[in-house]
């Protein structure tokens, strides 16, 4: 589909013109996948398939759990806690740092997993898969939930994340043993003259694409999804 242009619009603008986009690509039996940009549009498309999903799995550095940032509502810093209102459960891998005012919120979100990234993961794998395996879900990847050492051109850069072959690892495990009805990759700025860390996020997209496509069911891609 065309890119979306929001660099007019108000946050709660930019989720409807989401929203809207998500409905109408999920009512031709495809899956919607897409690109940012500001980890808010994550709202649109959830608000778009809640009918239909089970739970939200969240990869990212920041719990983006407040329940307004500087005045507003709806922002990249309050994302996972509307997003935990539209849904019954919310799994977030990879937090390494967070705010009082967002713990205080999680304390009251009995919805909500969150594993941090002192947990391996092996474990946070197995954790996550007790709970959204077979389930219905929607993926959201935020790319700062690697480290800055990989992809240093993100939004809010936070040191101590996970490698390329990690994320890859949950990527792999998620979309074998769930069912994935949307994903998005958020977060990523590209830096002028810096070629490595976009080839990085490309190729992360493409191979989830792929695991999706193998595990699914839905295409016959004749390679095993580990090629």
């Amino acid at each position: 589909v065309p890119e979306i242009s929001v660099m007019e619009l108000a946050p709660e603008a930019m989720v409807g013109a989401v929203e809207g986009i998500v409905r109408e690509i999920r009512s031709d039996g495809k899956v919607p996948i897409l690109l940012g940009g500001e980890h808010t549009l994550t709202l649109g498309a959830v608000r778009a398939l809640k009918e239909e999903l089970d739970a939200v799995v969240i990869l990212d550095a920041h719990a983006d759990f407040y329940d307004d940032y500087e005045g507003r509502k709806v922002c990249h810093a309050t994302v996972s806690k509307r997003v935990s209102e539209m849904v019954n459960e919310v799994l977030m891998y990879g937090i390494r740092t967070i705010g009082w005012e967002e713990m205080e919120e999680l304390n009251y979100a009995r919805n909500v997993n969150v594993l941090y990234t002192e947990i391996s993961v092996e474990k946070a794998l197995q954790e996550i898969m007790k709970i959204v395996r077979g389930k219905k879900i929607y993926l959201s990847v935020d790319v700062d939930v690697l480290d800055p050492s990989q992809v240093p051109c993100i939004g809010t850069p936070e040191p101590g994340g996970l490698s390329y072959k990690e994320v890859l690892k949950l990527l792999k495990g998620i979309m074998k043993e769930s069912k994935v009805r949307a994903m998005d990759f958020v977060e990523f700025s590209p830096c002028p003259g810096m070629r490595s860390d976009a080839f990085l996020v490309a190729k992360l997209i493409y191979k989830s694409i792929g695991y999706h496509a193998s595990y699914s069911g839905e295409h016959d891609l004749g390679c095993r999804p580990d090629e």
